[in-house]
């Protein structure tokens, strides 16, 4: 059954969501352990407005994603990659870690015996 949230909640989670920088989760957590998708259905249920601070979700075009992994695996580090995409730090990092370990190579796919 869903929980009922106080107003005063929510009131709270309005004025964090306003003048912080913080992450919905991280809103969530500050105001007794509240789901960090809770907090963002209230901002776009209630159209509550972010600071230009706040991280905000944008796509990256597959070719800026893929110059950006191979800048991470050419020894780039993650902040200067960031400011290349114009994406946030974090963004850059989960690209480095989306590349498979140096000397891994990835698994052919088995092949198929019908029987004879």
């Amino acid at each position: 059954m869903p929980q009922r949230h106080s107003e005063e909640t929510k009131a709270a989670a309005q004025r964090l969501c306003a003048t912080t920088a913080m992450t919905y989760a991280e809103i969530g957590a500050e105001l007794s352990g509240i789901p960090g998708p809770t907090v963002a259905s209230w901002v776009r249920r209630h159209g509550w407005t972010r600071p230009p601070t706040a991280i905000r979700r944008r796509p990256i075009p597959k070719e800026k994603r893929a110059e950006g992994a191979l800048r991470l695996k050419a020894g780039l580090p993650p902040d200067e990659v960031a400011l290349r995409l114009d994406c946030h730090l974090e963004t850059a990092r989960r690209l480095g870690r989306a590349l498979p370990a140096p000397g891994r190579r990835s698994r052919r796919p088995r092949r198929s015996f019908s029987p004879p």
